[in-house]
């Protein structure tokens, strides 16, 4: 048996992904990064199966970007799902909508997907959970890594060049307002522009990588391009450069939690405005998922018939976790929960009564944020949960 764990910022996952293959090993290899998500399952060291909580790399998804299926048939699949709990692709295979060929094409698209956009994450942390785990979804597909981790290596030294210029992904990148010494303008085209608007002072780079419609390592590459330009300065990490904010005490973690609680009440409240025969079970079903993800932060908590959560029990947990990354861990947890809730929603009654909910959440936020004062304004609460709004 082996034990693999570690933070990718430290780890080359083609090495990792390359010990699992030769090595013929099988289990679930688990990297997460704040809210998202990526498994990988494997059988005697080939690639079988893939999940991520992306919704852009759901197999639902996957087949409609590919025209396998159309967007009203993966509605009513998804429908039936929150009902039958079964898988998409089992769905729409029994549904005769679509082949088992079909199904392995879009499975074997889907795995891809994943892999790629995994190579090309900075950061997160892996477990390799060794065992004969049973596979999520009944047809599997198999996957030679060999080619796969190759054509990663390639990337691997541009990966060194660029983190060799970068401290961490905690750093906040900040504009030179003044131009250097000899340089008039700098010009910025249109793909890099979008990750230099980014650039507000405040978002890490690991928030302007979530942000950035592009991979880490282009994210990245972009804003050391920026820094040696003269127009962006990356800053090493110091002590010092752990704010109050991230060091939260109990004084200030029991208002944060007041706050979602309330937003949590309100999503439940017009819920069942909605539905009152399956709004509870969607909830249950959504803040199961998020439990999955975020255990520390939801360990011993019950959802309360209100879709609040106890107070003591939350602040007991948030506690326990390293003070610097209290923030993140805290707002990661709460706002995954906010938005998987609104997307099951949004999947069993359409985007229009879901809007509507969209819009009093933010009504309330805006009117929490007036009332409890600094401390949610510095925490960029408001901010991050309107941008995984908008998102949806």
């Amino acid at each position: 048996m082996i034990s693999l764990s570690g933070d990718m910022e430290t780890v080359d996952l083609p090495d990792v992904l390359s010990v699992i293959s030769q090595n013929e090993k099988s289990g679930v290899f688990t990297i997460r990064r704040g809210m998202e998500e990526k498994k990988l399952y494997f059988k005697k060291g080939m690639l079988v199966f893939a999940s991520s909580t992306d919704d852009s790399e759901k197999l639902g998804e996957v087949m409609l970007q590919s025209g396998l299926i159309d967007e009203k048939t993966l509605i009513e699949a998804r429908r039936r799902q929150v009902d039958t709990n079964e898988r998409i692709g089992n769905i729409l295979m029994t549904s005769g909508i679509i082949s088992q060929d079909n199904l392995i094409q879009a499975l074997k698209a889907q795995i891809s997907k994943i892999l790629s956009n995994l190579l090309n994450w900075w950061g997160g942390y892996f477990t390799f959970d060794e065992g004969d785990f049973p596979i999520p979804d009944k047809v599997v597909v198999g996957f030679d890594l060999k080619g796969i981790i190759m054509e990663a290596a390639t990337s691997a030294d541009e990966w060194m060049k660029v983190k060799k210029k970068i401290p961490s992904t905690d750093v906040v990148p900040r504009m030179n307002h003044e131009m250097p010494d000899g340089v008039e303008s700098v010009e910025i085209d249109r793909m890099r522009w979008r990750v230099f608007s980014l650039i507000d002072g405040r978002r890490t780079i690991r928030e302007i990588c979530s942000l950035a419609p592009y991979a880490d390592m282009v994210t990245c590459r972009f804003l050391v391009e920026f820094a040696e330009k003269g127009v962006v300065d990356i800053p090493r990490m110091r002590d010092e450069d752990v704010s109050w904010e991230n060091q939260l005490e109990r004084s200030q973690i029991e208002p944060v939690v007041d706050f979602y609680n309330e937003v949590f009440r309100l999503i439940h409240r017009r819920s069942f405005d909605i539905d009152k025969k399956n709004a509870r079970t969607i909830i249950e079903k959504a803040y199961l998922e998020t439990v999955n993800r975020h255990s520390h932060i939801f360990n011993d908590l019950d959802l309360r018939d209100d879709g609040s959560l106890d107070r003591d029990i939350v602040v007991h947990n948030i506690l326990g976790i390293s003070r610097t990354r209290r923030v993140e861990v805290v707002q990661d947890a709460f706002n995954d929960f906010i938005i998987t809730t609104l997307k099951k929603l949004q999947d069993f009654y359409g985007k229009k009564e879901v809007n509507v909910i969209q819009k009093e959440v933010q009504n309330l936020i805006d009117f929490l944020m007036h009332r409890e004062g600094s401390i949610l304004s510095k925490l960029g609460v408001k901010e991050g949960i309107n941008l995984l709004i908008e998102s949806m």
